[in-house]
């Protein structure tokens, strides 16, 4: 029994290790001598379902989730697979109820918190994403995502001056959280302020200078006022910076056709 034991540890281990590292099929082969539908360890469950769910094989995935979450309700992180489970099968209904569950439960990942607020946001409940997103923050107030996300709310209403202020608090809880520098360098050029939005986008450039969306970014913006060769420097940064990244190699591409150089 105990080398039988010894044999379930360290397969979860290695298969731990191997699901960090991207290896969802090996995690399979290495839990299925181990693991079943009806089994009660729940870790071991979570694990095998999160495994098939990345795999693509989202049916059985979900069989092993439900039944780990059945074992472990209170389980935030289990409902947000399960609930990822759902929407990745198309359960759009089902998947959102255990994306809500999960949002309530203790410790929720952050994945949950922001799938719920986007799903309102694409369906135009503003002021359910405004009511999620506050919800967050007054339980982690020095969280930046939250802020950010009520602040995408807030563009939703075209109430720019809120969401500017979201931006701004997100970006004072963490000064290196590009994604509300990113949409502050947006609203200022919304508001015809080149200036400000590109004292954003070289903010963001001082602290990761191959930040694929500043560069891209900065580079239309170089574009607007006329400066070609700028344009042609920040978008090869980009690439070099982002060799597996698309949009950059696609805007470089497009920009080398009208000059015939496609050796790049």
């Amino acid at each position: 029994a105990s080398s039988k034991r010894f044999n379930v540890v360290g397969r979860k281990l290695l298969a731990s290790t191997k699901m960090k590292l991207g290896e969802t099929a090996r995690v399979v082969e290495i839990l299925q001598p181990v693991v079943t539908e009806a089994s009660d360890d729940v870790e071991l469950l979570s694990i095998m379902g999160s495994a098939l769910l990345a795999s693509g094989d989202a049916e059985r995935g979900t069989r092993f989730l439900e039944r780990a979450s059945e074992i472990n309700p209170a389980s935030a992180p289990i409902k947000t697979q399960l609930a990822l489970s759902k929407l990745q099968q198309g359960d759009l209904e089902q998947g959102i109820q255990e994306l809500e569950v999960a949002v309530a439960l203790e410790n929720p990942p952050e994945i949950a918190n922001s799938l719920l607020v986007a799903h309102h946001l694409r369906n135009g409940d503003i002021q359910q994403a405004l009511e999620v997103t506050q919800k967050l923050i007054d339980k982690e107030p020095d969280n930046p995502l939250y802020y950010n996300l009520q602040g995408a709310a807030y563009i939703k209403l075209e109430e720019f001056d809120k969401a500017r202020d979201t931006y701004l608090t997100a970006l004072e809880k963490n000064p290196g959280y590009h994604p509300a520098a990113l949409n502050l360098a947006n609203l200022a050029l919304r508001a015809d302020d080149a200036a400000l939005a590109r004292s954003y986008l070289e903010g963001i450039l001082g602290k990761d200078p191959h930040h694929e969306q500043a560069l891209i970014n900065l580079a239309k913006l170089e574009q607007a006022q006329g400066n070609s060769g700028q344009v042609l420097t920040l978008l090869e940064k980009a690439r070099e910076g982002n060799p597996r990244a698309l949009q950059s190699r696609v805007l470089l591409a497009s920009h080398y056709l009208p000059t015939g150089n496609l050796e790049q």
